[in-house]
């Protein structure tokens, strides 16, 4: 509880603080670290970076479209059509309105 100059308290403070406490306890966004991967694919830093997802799709029970879509791109730069092909399938079952999935599922056919 804050006390003003004046002696009374001030309850916006407290309201505030009430919900910075509750905001700091919500679970981390599932693309939290998805620039991560970007930058580390970008960079050909390509072992920390399949690293890296496997660790995202672990921590979202594989709700993580974008690590998904990352993993198919390095799967299809390294000739593994198949396993590229089934990543981005699954990135369009997460997301079906996502256009650039289908693109990707037809450049693994």
């Amino acid at each position: 509880m804050n006390i003003i100059a004046n002696g009374k308290t001030d309850s916006h403070s407290e309201n505030v603080r009430k919900v910075d406490e509750m905001l700091c306890n919500e679970p981390a966004s599932v693309d939290r670290l998805n620039w991560l991967l970007y930058i580390q694919h970008v960079r050909g830093e390509v072992t920390s970076c399949k690293q890296l997802i496997k660790d995202e799709i672990a921590k979202s029970n594989g709700k993580n479209e974008y690590a998904f879509y990352k993993e198919g791109i390095i799967l299809r730069e390294e000739g593994k059509i198949q396993e590229a092909l089934e990543a981005f399938q699954t990135c369009h079952k997460l997301n079906s309105g996502n256009v650039d999935n289908v693109k990707e599922i037809a450049k693994c056919l």
